[in-house]
């Protein structure tokens, strides 16, 4: 059991298949009450281990988070992300946001946004709506973390879906001296058009998302998904969140565009964009046809409601970006 920390007895039926090998506890953190998290601990882990925050989209939880990165949304699958860190050596952290008082399997994060004239949305709902403090939650979290698991603080990252991305850009602009590289998935830097982002330093920024995403499209705007809320405002185009990495990484306004391989003849198609001369590297893959999912994960609507999965990407992108990263 984990120390300094309250293990809470769940249910491993609910995560059949899902640990690879490793030690699953879902913690609490005591001034969080109803804001557990989940840890995968691999077996025969090489310590101090890096550590990797994974974010669940609003409207989601911990669990979520989790089925989202497998594909198929089988939790056995070895390509899980949950697997993928037994078998890569470092530690896998599902966080959970913010829950209304009924449906607390509903959860959101406070990533920024919502200004007065109603420009930019508010991402995401309840948290963001309420302001709730995320930052003090992730220092909480991260500082059990390290009072009870041998882990490696310069090699923390962060990455998520969705809201959890646009809370992944906000934790890379405000706590840059605990996370060391960030890769977003289908969610941009939607703090910096309202309330701004200033880290200290440079940070590594990876950001994957699909030209047919109809929840946060590519080029920004009001989401268009067959069947959405209607929304008062827009939410950051994926270019204007990228040139605000590419100021605070002192890249040069010019980037290298390599196309990738179609192996799997998927219905979709990935370029990687990597930005020149940069202090801290900013790299974008662009998925054609991709919709607002994760790469090779769970197709959890259909592909005419939310643009398609692409097998093109894996875990293993992520990750290899992230790794080759540490803090200062």
């Amino acid at each position: 059991m984990l120390s300094s920390c309250i293990a809470v007895q769940d249910n491993p039926a609910r995560y059949s298949g899902a640990s690879g090998g490793s030690l699953h506890e879902h913690v609490a953190l005591p001034a969080y009450p109803n804001r557990s998290y989940d840890v995968f601990i691999p077996d025969g882990l090489k310590t101090p281990a890096p550590v990797l925050l994974v974010l669940h989209g609003g409207g989601a939880d911990a669990v979520n988070a989790i089925r989202m990165t497998c594909p198929e949304g089988d939790l056995s699958d070895r390509d899980c992300l949950t697997n993928h860190a037994a078998q890569n050596g470092y530690i896998a952290v599902f966080p959970r946001g913010t829950s209304r008082r009924l449906l607390k399997q509903m959860r959101s994060w406070n990533a920024g946004g919502g200004d007065n004239d109603e420009h930019w949305i508010c991402t995401s709902g309840l948290a963001c709506n309420n302001n709730v403090d995320d930052i003090a939650y992730f220092n909480a979290l991260l500082d059990a973390l390290e009072a009870s698991t041998p882990v490696n603080m310069k090699r923390v990252y962060a990455t998520g879906i969705s809201n959890g991305a646009a809370m992944a850009h906000r934790l890379a602009c405000e706590m840059p001296h605990r996370i060391a590289a960030i890769a977003a998935v289908a969610g941009a830097n939607q703090v910096s058009a309202v309330q701004g982002c200033k880290p200290d330093r440079p940070v590594p920024v990876l950001q994957i998302h699909g030209t047919a995403d109809c929840a946060w499209p590519y080029d920004g705007g009001k989401p268009n998904c067959v069947g959405a809320p209607k929304f008062k405002g827009e939410y950051i185009a994926v270019e204007r969140s990228m040139r605000v990495w590419r100021d605070i990484n002192g890249c040069a306004d010019e980037f290298v565009a390599t196309e990738l391989p179609d192996r799997l003849n998927d219905g979709t198609r990935v370029t990687r964009f990597d930005w020149r001369d940069c202090q801290a590297p900013l790299v974008v893959y662009r998925i054609f046809n991709g919709g607002h999912t994760w790469p090779n994960g769970y197709q959890y609507l259909s592909a005419r409601k939310i643009g398609a999965v692409t097998r093109e990407l894996t875990n293993d992108h992520i990750w290899k970006f992230l790794a080759s990263h540490t803090l200062p």
